[in-house]
């Protein structure tokens, strides 16, 4: 605004008004932390589920939370490296389905898997 307002000419203005515009649009504010409480609500519900599941033994559930523990810590590194909206949403999504659900999902199945050759 200053610059505008000490112009001289018309060219002095033109010249401040672009330089105001360009530093205003290049401001891109990154949520990151409701994409980090997404994370923790995803891991503790995780963490809950695998100490409800009656199908693990303790071994198994320990197992099991320590791999939810390492995928959140991945995923929170990874929001918090993340540069730009787009990375963050897309380290969120893959936090909270890909690594969190997937890598425990396997383990109950692995778990289900083994009771029923035993039966």
């Amino acid at each position: 605004m200053n610059a505008i307002i000490a112009a001289t000419d018309q060219t002095a203005v033109d010249s401040a008004k672009t330089t105001g515009t360009t530093a205003v649009e290049a401001v891109k504010p990154v949520g990151k932390e409701k994409a980090l409480d997404a994370i923790q609500k995803a891991t503790e519900d995780k963490l809950a589920e695998i100490d409800r599941d009656d199908k693990l033994s303790d071994k198994e559930k320990d197992k099991a939370k320590a791999e939810v523990a390492k995928a959140a810590i991945d995923a929170v590194n990874a929001i918090n490296e993340a540069t730009d909206q787009a990375a963050v949403d897309a380290k969120q999504t893959e936090g909270t389905k890909s690594y969190i659900r997937s890598k425990t999902s396997r383990k109950r199945k692995k778990a289900k898997s083994r009771n029923q050759k035993k039966n």
